[in-house]
């Protein structure tokens, strides 16, 4: 992933989300947006955030659930994006689908009721509705990687990560109830 930062001049432009690329049928965009950065700081920043979300909740699931996720995450924030947000015509980044991942992974250890996935799952939220609000609120992180931050794809990350994360807790007691009978 920092390989395709450093040449990003070459590669994004093939790899991005392009609302206008995806409309003549560029459909592997729709996931590769994720993989690119705007720079190299960006991609740093994206991949400390991925070590991190690994290091706390990686045991959690497999990594066959981790690589899913992610591909599935990627995919409902780029639907998302070009469903629901027109005037967004291009996109890269992994932020998105890191909002998605942590959600993820957190809320079987809410089920499990573990304080620590509480406080982290409501962290989530209050920072989703913080970027909502305060429009502002990134200037920092704007600075810092030379554009934009897309946070409603933040928010479409989250809800996807949480989508899948019910379906997964609701296949398990499904398959709980089939195994007792």
């Amino acid at each position: 992933m920092l390989t395709l930062a450093v040449i990003h001049t070459s590669i994004n432009p093939i790899l991005q989300y392009q609302r206008s690329a995806i409309e003549h049928w560029h459909l592997w965009r729709l996931f590769s947006a994720h993989a690119v950065h705007l720079n190299v700081v960006h991609a740093l920043l994206n991949i400390t955030a991925l070590w991190l979300i690994i290091f706390w909740l990686g045991a959690e699931r497999s990594r066959l659930a981790w690589l899913s996720a992610g591909a599935l995450i990627g995919l409902g924030i780029s639907l998302a994006l070009y469903l629901w947000q027109p005037n967004i015509s291009y996109y890269v980044g992994l932020s998105g689908v890191l909002h998605g991942l942590l959600v993820f992974g957190l809320v079987p250890l809410c089920w499990k009721n573990q304080p620590a996935a509480w406080v982290g799952f409501i962290a989530v939220i209050i920072k989703l509705c913080y970027e909502q609000i305060i429009p502002t609120g990134n200037n920092a992180t704007e600075a810092l990687i030379a554009g934009p931050v897309v946070s409603i794809a933040h928010i479409y990350g989250a809800c996807s990560g949480l989508l899948l994360a019910l379906i997964g807790q609701l296949k398990e007691k499904i398959q709980c109830r089939f195994a007792r009978h």
